[in-house]
């Protein structure tokens, strides 16, 4: 199965502090690598210890909390990134990349690219028109993000949803994410009611339409922000008609399900 991978947004090499540490929402595939220092995850209530040279990805929907040791904290470079098919997998995957000498040439071009983007860039089009060093970057971050979910694919063959309208209608979303766009018109455009695109939709992706729509929304605008963007220009590059909706909708993002 052909994986797209969509706004991949890259963070370079940062400290973890000594504390628990939360997952700024639950609502992105994460794909961690960590450099040195000492510590552990918990998911569901079970703890694990990192270990140097590995890459962990942490599906959408996998509540995780960090934990880094104080006498020897942690430093970590990580993506969050979109997928099509959206995954169904909830489990925290770990891959050794010592393993496989192509993987981890890819892994390190990916952290020479990550600090090209360290105050958390988006690696989108826009970044891969600007030249080859942001290209080859983006390429090897979608080779990672295959390379793992091939390898989840061994281990689980149920990762990904598997409904072509689904995948499709997840893909229009994406797409149209800065502009109005109503389960209506998406049912319109599939040849499918409204209701029985919600029904078939959360079925296969546990959301709505709408919701998922406002959870990438609130993800872009999120990471906007992180790279000094004002909130006015997030929220109308989000589709919001102005801060003030979008300082709302990040309030309610608890809520998606």
């Amino acid at each position: 199965m052909l994986v797209e991978i969509s706004y991949v947004y890259c963070y370079g090499e940062a400290y973890i502090p000594p504390k628990d540490w939360k997952y700024s929402h639950n609502m992105v595939n994460r794909l961690y690598y960590i450099h040195h220092g000492s510590g552990e995850y918990i998911c569901g209530g079970q703890k694990y210890k990192f270990k140097k040279n590995r890459l962990y990805l942490f599906p959408e929907g996998a509540e995780f909390n960090v934990i880094s040791y104080e006498d020897d904290p942690l430093y970590h470079t990580y993506i969050d990134f979109e997928v099509i098919p959206p995954f169904t997998y909830r489990k925290v995957f770990e891959m050794d990349i010592e393993s496989d000498s192509f993987l981890k040439a890819s892994c390190g071009i990916f952290l020479e690219g990550a600090k090209m983007f360290s105050e958390g860039g988006i690696l989108s089009d826009e970044i891969l028109r600007r030249g080859t060093a942001a290209g080859l970057c983006f390429a090897n971050i979608c080779y990672l993000c295959e390379k793992i979910t091939g390898d989840i694919k061994n281990a689980d063959a149920d990762i990904y949803v598997k409904d072509e309208l689904v995948n499709n209608v997840v893909r229009e979303i994406i797409k149209n994410i800065d502009k109005e766009l109503s389960v209506k018109e998406l049912a319109k455009q599939f040849f499918i009611t409204p209701n029985a695109l919600i029904r078939r939709f959360k079925k296969k992706v546990n959301t709505t339409p709408y919701a998922y729509l406002k959870k990438l929304r609130i993800n872009k605008a999120y990471h906007m922000t992180q790279r000094g963007y004002s909130a006015e220009e997030a929220a109308h590059a989000c589709g919001y008609s102005d801060a003030s909706s979008l300082l709302h909708a990040m309030r309610d993002f608890k809520d998606l399900k």
